[in-house]
């Protein structure tokens, strides 16, 4: 199930974070090719990790659960939370369990709210921004529990990414 997009995103506080956010909800304005609606991700990722102020990084909790050839990745955010997911390399399943958010996926912009299902394809990449404190859960396909070998597998960071993360020593 997905909903259609209904809820404008207003921001009221023009705070640092507001202005932040302004910024990176601009630049991917400017991201977005007029004509064919294709979306710059490289652009948008540059753009969000510019970011040098502890204040603005979202809070985002990640847990990781294993069974039986099964791997979930669990993402808890805040609202008002901006984030970019990595490609996929595979197909999965999406299970909003709850919150609100409206999010890129597939070159379609949709809200989702939970409870729901959706399945992205592979070379998906998902941008979004959480309008209700939200919980997403990705499901993958996995024998091995070592969430390096599958991150290995199953993602694809961008060539922005790998710099950064060189660059901020990140592991």
């Amino acid at each position: 199930m997905t909903h259609s997009p209904e809820t404008e995103i207003e921001i009221k506080d023009q705070s640092e974070a507001a202005d932040y956010v302004l910024s990176v909800l601009d630049s991917i304005g400017r991201a977005v090719n007029q004509e064919s609606g294709v979306v710059d991700y490289e652009a948008i990722e540059k753009a969000l990790l510019s970011n040098t102020s502890k204040e603005l990084v979202p809070n985002i909790q990640i847990s990781h659960q294993f069974c039986s050839g099964v791997y979930m990745r669990e993402m808890q955010a805040q609202a008002g939370a901006l984030v970019l997911g990595h490609a996929h390399n595979e197909s999965c399943f999406n299970i909003i369990l709850k919150g609100r958010m409206r999010v890129l996926v597939d070159g379609r912009l949709m809200d989702v709210q939970g409870p729901c299902i959706f399945k992205s394809e592979a070379g998906s990449r998902k941008l979004g921004y959480v309008l209700e404190d939200l919980t997403w859960i990705n499901v993958i396909a996995s024998e091995t529990t070592d969430v390096e070998d599958i991150e290995k597998r199953f993602i694809n960071k961008s060539p922005t990414y790998l710099e950064w993360e060189a660059s901020n020593q990140l592991t």
